[in-house]
């Protein structure tokens, strides 16, 4: 196994990692996230919807930030670098932390498969607490996470798409 020792390399292997893209279904994330024996000591509040999960992030971490929280968010997609993706109080984490996550969930996995997008869902949502359900609301990864609200309200099209 080569061992991976830069973000980028580690963003590489993750592109390969699972035979599709998209993969539904939650049992593989569940098991995963038992097996990091990891559960938040904070709320954890989910964002969906068809436009503006971005915005509505970064107006809640403001707010709770100012009002003298920590406050952890994951977003994507990145605009520059992959770090702005996890923030904590409002400031992309370094390489290092990304880094030391990738490695204890690709631990904690084991023989379980997952998707690029599942894998840094795990690991991110540990470090932070927030993150947007940029796909597919109720059968979408992050819902997966006891304890988690989610805050929704999809366009048509994404109603139609999930036959909901």
């Amino acid at each position: 196994m080569m061992q991976r020792t830069t973000l980028n390399e580690w963003l590489q292997w993750l592109e390969g990692l699972h035979v599709t893209t998209i993969d539904m279904g939650l049992e593989r994330v569940r098991k995963v996230w038992h097996a990091m024996q990891v559960q938040p000591a904070f709320p954890v509040i989910m964002v969906a919807g068809t436009n503006g999960k971005g915005s509505v992030c970064a107006m809640l971490s403001t707010m709770y930030q100012r009002a003298g929280f920590k406050v952890g968010c994951y977003t994507s997609p990145h605009i520059q670098h992959y770090n702005e993706r996890v923030a904590i109080d409002l400031k992309p984490v370094s390489d290092e932390r990304i880094i030391n996550s990738f490695a204890a969930i690709d631990a904690a996995r084991g023989d379980t498969s997952l998707t690029y997008f599942e894998f840094e869902l795990l690991v991110l949502l540990g470090q932070t607490g927030w993150t947007d359900a940029n796909r597919n609301g109720r059968r979408d990864p992050g819902e997966g996470m006891e304890g988690m609200a989610c805050v929704s309200r999809r366009g048509g099209q994404r109603r139609a798409a999930l036959d909901d």
